[in-house]
């Protein structure tokens, strides 16, 4: 089977192969670092959840865990894997929106549900460029409906599932050599959009012993995205950005989600967010209007 270098590749990203590099500099360095839960959930988290914000337009993102691996981890331990060893999505069709409603309140949850959302895996290396159990990606436009195979991934207090593959000589596989801690591999998990774009992808680690490969791998939903540009790593979409700004200033005027879920939504329903609905809702609130972009 052929990989080809992503690096020499053109026309891939998110919305049209389901993946895709990114500049990505972490805060934090070292092994030890990463290998404490408490510090990557109060350093990387954010950092991460700015970054997936600036690539997909999200209003909001939800990083629900996060998992280290380690080429040379001995079996069973929980804190410490080593890289998935067979060709995988970690969420289905059915069991992404369950991640939502797993970590939402209800009516936000339902909220958000009626609008775009994905969930992007956050991928980088700790320690030094990856030269051994290197990932490679599928492309998602080789992919097919029946290649897709739902598998139970059973979890003490949760039931989960996940997509193996079928094998097909028409899938498409690439890889980024040499890739370096700067730099972070977004896997798109799922998409509920349905307008033509990359709705996952597929992922398998090559068998490479060169050296003890270290990684940090995290999970999160971008919810509310608006239409991001294929390819376009660095800015926010125009669309994206207004309305990003304008729920934010909703949620804001009405003290959070609940309440904004609880008070506006059974008026308006699933309506999309503009600028003509904030300045109604305010000035109904009668709050003074934050800038709105125009």
């Amino acid at each position: 089977m052929t990989i080809y270098d992503g690096r020499r590749t053109t026309g891939l990203g998110l919305d049209r192969s389901g993946f895709e590099l990114i500049a990505h500099k972490s805060s934090l360095g070292d092994w030890e670092s990463f290998s404490d839960a408490e510090i990557v959930k109060a350093v990387d988290y954010p950092e991460v959840t700015v970054a997936l914000k600036r690539r997909t337009g999200a209003s909001k993102v939800v990083i629900f865990d996060h998992t280290l691996r380690d080429s040379t981890a001995p079996p069973g331990r929980a804190a410490l894997r080593e890289p998935v060893r067979r060709v995988h999505d970690d969420q289905t069709f059915r069991s992404a929106p369950d991640r939502v409603h797993k970590h939402l309140p209800p009516k936000e949850a339902a909220w958000r549900l009626q609008r775009r959302f994905a969930v992007i895996n956050f991928w980088r290396s700790i320690g030094g460029r990856v030269q051994r159990a290197l990932l490679a990606v599928c492309d998602a436009r080789t992919i097919k409906p029946d290649d897709l195979i739902p598998s139970d991934l059973v979890y003490p207090d949760w039931t989960g599932e996940t997509y193996a593959f079928a094998f097909c000589p028409l899938h498409r596989w690439y890889w980024y050599p040499q890739q370096s801690p700067r730099e972070a591999t977004l896997l798109k998990i799922y998409d509920s959009a349905t307008d033509g774009q990359a709705r996952l992808t597929a992922q398998q680690p090559l068998t490479c012993r060169i050296r003890r490969r270290r990684s940090r791998l995290l999970r999160g939903a971008a919810l509310s995205c608006g239409p991001w540009s294929s390819g376009d790593a660095v800015s926010w979409s125009w669309y994206g950005s207004r309305l990003v700004a304008i729920e934010e200033s909703l949620l804001a005027i009405w003290g959070g989600a609940e309440g904004f879920c609880e008070t506006v939504i059974p008026v308006i329903g699933s309506a999309c967010l503009d600028r003509d609905l904030y300045l109604l809702v305010a000035s109904v609130k009668d709050t003074s209007l934050p800038n709105v972009p125009s």
